[in-house]
């Protein structure tokens, strides 16, 4: 596990959300072990294409981005809040579970995006 800084991610704008293309990740150690992967949620590693999940060893892809976008393999499905695209993107892994093969090893990664801003709770609950 390294720090975020040194994969050249130092923030969630602009270009600096991107992690080094060199940098060896979980989903291409697993690939290489045999492993199928899939990823069902947030992503916010970068947009263009040698950065999406599908270029960092990601064989299934249902992704959302800013503005609650769901994207499946490269192609925009819906358009909703980040609330509501939470059940599409829990069916989405499910029904990718469901076509695994009986003892292959597979990979699901589901990174929810809520909460996702600060959520201060009342005074009242500091007492």
């Amino acid at each position: 596990m390294r720090h975020e800084f040194k994969n050249s991610v130092t923030h969630t704008i602009l270009e600096r959300v991107r992690m080094r293309l060199n940098t060896f990740t979980l989903p291409q150690m697993l690939k290489s072990a045999g492993y199928t992967t899939g990823i069902f949620g947030k992503w916010h590693l970068g947009d263009k294409e040698d950065y999406r999940p599908e270029s960092r060893c990601f064989d299934e892809v249902y992704i959302h981005g800013g503005g609650g976008i769901v994207i499946e393999q490269d192609h925009v499905i819906a358009h909703v809040e980040p609330v509501e695209n939470q059940p599409l993107l829990a069916k989405k892994a499910v029904e990718w579970l469901d076509h695994r093969k009986a003892g292959e090893p597979f990979f699901l990664y589901y990174p929810l995006g809520i909460p996702h801003e600060p959520i201060v709770p009342p005074d009242e609950n500091f007492d």
